[in-house]
């Protein structure tokens, strides 16, 4: 079979609206900050409600973060909760002697202490969240939204939510394997993806991580590696922990990265582990800011308290602003993610919504989206279209896989013009990319379609062949047909390098 054949069989050409449009006049949910003018977000260290902590808050009936009212209040609060909720004797053992540690089961009835504390978001992507198995994480994820707070994990990012006027996204990751051995690797094609959906439909993208080693006081060679890649990325901001000890923040390529806030709730007894940093972030003028607040825990306590400015943090982070940028716009239509307006439900599909002018004109139907991107498909002369990578079952390979479609933005929705099984081959990624013409400047005319393949076909799949290829495509008017010149692939072989 040809390599043009075998994409025209992949891809049907669809004209005409798409089914799942449907008109809505309800808007988003902002989430209330004190001064709405400039909408705070602070984000907190290690949480632990489980031993001494659970322990003391049994005996003294104390509110354990009673001590940082006044930095948790009348903001967007997140922290990492360590740990799942359920009993001790559904501790799982880890798939390696290496990833054995103590074992985080946390009496679902102090999970409430979060929420009155001011805490609105947690993250859940820890070396410790599946201390207690699937169902021990899946537990939690459902308790911690019926009590009203948002759940940050890697599966559902990127999360959206609505801070003002603006939208944040966030990924939460871990590096630092679970129980079972679940991590992510930094870089991975499939966090280059949330990173680059993240971005075209969110203001700015929060990066929520747990990486580094524990109780040493500075980044590893990975964090550092890690960080720089992440913000080339599309990372606005990169919020660190595990180490259990504070990673001074450090302005990377003019964002801030905070590598550890060290611990805000725990019981760990060592001098350092007992200290820790707020990031407090505020929007303004099209720019978020952060700043840095200690917190301290005392000797033969376990519950931390304000412990003023840091100083030396602060001073590193004034250089560290980032600019917000506006969400994808095609054909003076602005894209953007649909925000519930509760945080009970477990949305893993993703919305997508088309603004004007301060107006919802539409909302399309449920898709698990990969990425989404402007393109020139059509020609210079025409506005770009949509193209999306959504997961698909195919009835050609039976496989859950990545899938292209192209979309044309219009005020009533989103008119699909094609869909593709996954080109000549497999598909892993695709993006695209300007064409150029022999003396390297930019052609005025259509974009090409670079992709990264699996290395196996679909006469014979093999999902988990070893390697990659990449290959060049241009839009033929009903579908995508391979492009073989020189400067085409060498430009997509610049995008998707070893």
């Amino acid at each position: 079979m040809s390599r043009t054949i075998a994409v025209l069989m992949a891809g049907l050409a669809l004209q005409g609206a798409a089914s799942g449009q449907v008109r809505a006049a309800a808007r988003a949910k902002t989430v209330k900050t004190a001064g709405a003018a400039r909408p705070r977000l602070v984000f907190a260290g290690d949480l632990l409600l489980a031993r001494q902590v659970a322990r003391e808050v049994q005996l003294t009936r104390r509110p354990p973060l009673a001590g940082l009212r006044r930095q948790l209040r009348g903001a967007v609060v997140a922290g990492n909760l360590e740990g799942a909720l359920g009993s001790s004797r559904e501790c799982v053992q880890a798939s390696s002697p290496a990833d054995r540690g103590p074992c985080f089961a946390v009496n679902p009835q102090l999970a409430v202490l979060l929420r009155r504390a001011g805490f609105t978001q947690v993250g859940v992507e820890n070396n410790h969240a599946g201390d207690l198995g699937p169902e021990g994480r899946r537990r939690t994820s459902a308790a911690l939204r019926a009590d009203g707070l948002g759940v940050w994990d890697y599966s559902g990012s990127p999360h959206f939510m609505r801070v003002g006027s603006r939208i944040i996204a966030i990924i939460a990751i871990t590096t630092v394997p679970e129980k079972d051995g679940r991590r992510v690797s930094i870089p991975s094609i499939a966090l280059r993806q949330k990173l680059r959906l993240a971005r075209s439909l969110a203001n700015l993208t929060v990066v929520y991580v747990h990486w580094g080693t524990e109780l040493q006081d500075w980044p590893n060679a990975e964090q550092e590696s890690a960080a720089r890649w992440l913000i080339a990325h599309g990372a606005g901001v990169v919020i660190g922990m595990h180490p259990h000890v504070i990673q001074r923040p450090e302005c990377v390529r003019g964002h801030a990265v905070f590598f550890s806030l060290g611990n805000t709730l725990f019981d760990q007894k060592y001098r350092e582990s007992k200290r820790g940093l707020l990031a407090i972030c505020r929007i303004q003028n099209d720019e978020l800011a952060c700043r840095a607040e200690r917190t301290l825990t005392a000797d033969g306590d376990f519950f931390p308290h304000d412990d003023g400015p840091d100083a030396a943090s602060n001073q590193v982070l004034r250089s560290c602003a980032v600019h917000l940028h506006p969400t994808l716009r095609i054909g003076g239509i602005s894209l953007r993610p649909w925000i519930r307006s509760s945080q009970t439900e477990d949305n893993r599909r993703l919305v997508v919504e088309g603004w004007r002018a301060g107006r919802l004109l539409w909302r399309a139907r449920p898709r698990d989206e990969i990425s989404l991107a402007p393109a020139h498909f059509f020609g210079a002369s025409q506005a770009p279209a949509l193209l999306s990578l959504e997961r698909h079952r195919s009835i050609m390979d039976d496989e859950d896989a990545i899938r292209p479609y192209v979309y044309q933005v219009t005020r009533r929705g989103l008119v699909a013009r094609w869909r593709g099984t996954a080109l000549a081959w497999p598909l892993l990624d695709a993006v695209p990319v300007e064409s150029t013409k022999g003396n390297g400047s930019v052609q005025n005319a259509a974009s090409l379609l670079c992709a990264l393949h699996r290395k196996d076909s679909f006469l014979l799949l093999q999902p988990d062949s070893k390697g990659t290829r990449v290959a060049a495509y241009r839009w033929s008017g009903f579908g995508f047909q391979g492009v073989e010149a020189k400067l085409a692939l060498q430009a997509c072989q610049g995008v998707f390098p070893n």
